[in-house]
């Protein structure tokens, strides 16, 4: 049976193939993959640094990220039902404060909210990160998850550019006991 899987993570493994050893190549032969996408990660990041900066925050840096966020809130509604695009930024954002805090390093954030935040057109979450990376440790050592709210099973994946087997088999497995 075919999983709709939503894929997030440190954008350099997320969406080049070779440093993910091509996991989710193969995934979609079988599965519907939907990688997280960058505009939001990049307007959530903006936000954020607006909001702890705003008193050296020009208007028409507000404006620019407002007109963006506009643009992205119309976009997900036109493709919520097939696209795993968050309909409320700002709810983002709070499950960003209950899970990590203000850990801002690499899209953490915004890593940990979407992992966490459910959406009705996926099966499971995957997150990657590298290896050697310090912010998908500290996702994980921060992650205070959710108590009381829906969550959809999340495995979380590490890369360091050199083929490993046993990716494989816990992608697999995960599938499985989706």
């Amino acid at each position: 049976m075919q999983k709709r899987l939503l894929v997030v993570g440190e954008p350099l493994i997320l969406y080049n193939s070779y440093l993910n050893e091509e996991t989710f190549v193969e995934l979609e032969k079988e599965n519907q993959i939907s990688f997280a996408p960058l505009s939001e990660a990049l307007l959530m990041l903006w936000k954020d640094h607006a909001g702890i900066n705003d008193k050296k925050m020009n208007p028409e840096y507000s404006a620019a990220v407002e007109s963006f966020e506009r643009i992205l809130r119309e976009i997900s509604v036109e493709a919520n039902q097939y696209a795993p695009f968050v309909s409320d930024l700002e709810r983002l954002r709070e499950q960003a404060d209950r899970s990590v805090g203000y850990y801002s390093g690499a899209f953490g954030r915004y890593r940990s909210a979407v992992a966490l935040t459910p959406h009705t057109c996926i099966d499971g979450v995957i997150s990657v990160s590298s290896t050697y990376e310090n912010s998908g440790i500290s996702i994980n050592t921060l992650h205070k998850g959710c108590a009381g709210e829906e969550t959809r099973p999340l495995l979380n994946l590490t890369f360091d550019g050199l083929f490993n087997e046993n990716t494989r088999e816990k992608v697999q497995s995960f599938l499985f006991y989706l």
